[in-house]
Parts: structure tokens; C-alpha cells; sequence
């Protein structure tokens, strides 16, 4: 039995960038976990099924993707210049603490990439 992960979808205004949905991540074994569709999804989410297909975009992550960002904010929206989330906190404080996270994690991204390129010159 295999173990699949499904990661959040984010629904938003393609006019606005506001946030319509975010549906949930999921894991498990296949024969319990699946993949919505964007037409299912609006049958299922009574705010997608208010619009048109076309007024909507939809941003997939991946399974774990942005958690502590959309946990730790208030709220979020879609940048339409960059088609990027950016985050609303309460405080200060919390938003830096996000931001050094994500900047430490880019760094360990950078040195990752940087380390398979030496192994693969070697």
C-alpha cells in the first residue's frame, strides 16, 4: 500500500488576489487519499461554487508547503503581478520570525544545490 501526499490548493479572485479557499493537505494510503479536482472542488466549497470557473485561478502546493505561513498568519493573498502568496500577520514579530525561517530555508535550499554540483564535478 502505497502512501500518497496531497497538498493545499489556494482559490483566489483573479481580479483581486483575494483568498477564496484553502483546501486542505492530506496524506495516506491511496486507497483512502486522493486528489480533487478543480471541478469537484467547486461542487464541494460553497464560496467556489458562488463563481465562474474563469473568475478563478488556483495555485497549487505541495504537500507541507507554506504550513507554518498559513498557520502563523492572519490572513493571505495572491500577488497578481508576481502570482506569489504573501502574508498578512498580527504582529511584527511573528511576521519576522516567519521571514528568517523562509530566508534560512532558501539558504539551506542554495547550499543543497551548491553541494549536489561539487559531488557531481567531482
Amino acid at each position: 500500500m502505497d502512501i500518497i501526499e496531497v497538498g493545499r490548493k489556494i482559490y483566489y479572485d483573479k481580479i483581486t488576489g483575494e483568498v477564496i479557499v484553502v483546501t486542505g493537505e492530506f496524506r495516506g494510503s491511496n486507497d483512502l487519499v486522493s486528489e480533487t479536482t478543480i471541478e469537484q472542488d467547486f461542487e464541494i466549497y460553497k464560496d467556489l461554487s458562488n463563481r465562474t470557473v474563469e473568475s478563478v485561478g488556483c495555485i497549487k502546493l505541495e504537500y507541507g508547503e507554506f504550513r507554518d505561513e498559513l498557520a502563523k498568519s492572519k490572513s493571505c493573498f495572491v500577488n497578481l503581478e508576481t502570482m506569489k502568496l504573501e502574508f498578512i500577520y498580527d504582529d511584527k514579530e511573528t511576521e519576522e520570525q516567519v521571514n528568517k525561517g523562509l530566508v534560512l530555508e532558501q539558504r539551506i535550499a542554495d547550499l543543497e544545490l551548491i553541494l549536489s554540483e561539487l559531488l557531481l564535478d567531482i
